[in-house]
């Protein structure tokens, strides 16, 4: 199934896509004297959610921004549901990226001036304003934060700002879901409703998951788990 998203067409499903959603060859980056990426190749099948472990500074970051073509590389190619983000430009890319992906900032990253409906609501480009506000409290409910919709940023803890961030990656059901430490600032039960919701997108909805990660309990329960070290997937 197609739907219309702000006047672009996105796949729903990423069965649309084919089965291999993400593919890197030869993936290198480097800041300066720092190589950030190191020849990093990937394959990921839609459909699934898959974890990205690795002590901090192995490139699991990167790597995700540049999954998302929030970063180009210096080599190598990167294809994402058929587009070839390393051969598209910046306009190219970031509309790619409102209609088809979801991210979730290690930070959360929530606009300051917008309340946390209105923070959610903001991928839900073309639907109607009562529209997207009913969606955008629905999924703060389903994040254990409904009640704090009315909020800005500043007047909620650091974890609820994390779950109002992971409900405006997921409030438009986008194909693929890149999330940054999505439960570095939650506690248990929180992480574990968060785990649930990734998996559900992926069995109920076919969306592909991918994170990063130090929880072991959120590793071991994700389809696949990919490890890093010093820029390079070593298993």
């Amino acid at each position: 199934m197609v739907t219309r998203v702000g006047g672009a067409r996105c796949a729903s499903h990423p069965s649309g896509w084919g089965m291999k959603l993400i593919e890197l060859v030869g993936v290198g980056l480097n800041y300066g004297s720092t190589c950030a990426l190191d020849e990093v190749g990937l394959r990921v099948d839609a459909g699934s959610v898959v974890a990205l472990t690795g002590p901090s500074g192995c490139g699991k970051s990167t790597l995700l921004h540049i999954v998302a073509g929030l970063l180009q590389p210096d080599e190598g190619r990167v294809q994402v549901g058929g587009v070839d983000l390393t051969a598209a430009n910046d306009r190219v890319r970031t509309r790619w990226r409102l209609v088809n992906c979801g991210f979730v900032f290690q930070l959360g990253d929530l606009v300051p001036e917008l309340t946390l409906l209105d923070n959610v609501a903001l991928p839900l480009h073309g639907v109607r304003a009562k529209g997207a506000a009913a969606l955008a409290r629905d999924t703060l409910a389903e994040l254990g934060v409904g009640d704090l919709a009315d909020r800005f940023p500043d007047q909620v803890s650091g974890g609820q700002a994390q779950r109002a961030a992971i409900a405006r990656a997921l409030v438009h059901n986008p194909p693929l879901v890149l999330a940054d430490e999505p439960t570095g600032s939650l506690d248990q039960s929180s992480g574990a409703k968060v785990l649930d919701l990734f998996l559900r997108a992926a069995t109920d909805r076919g969306a592909t998951v991918l994170l990063a990660t130090h929880e072991r309990a959120l590793a071991s329960s994700a389809h696949r788990e990919i490890r890093m070290l010093d820029g390079r997937v070593v298993a």
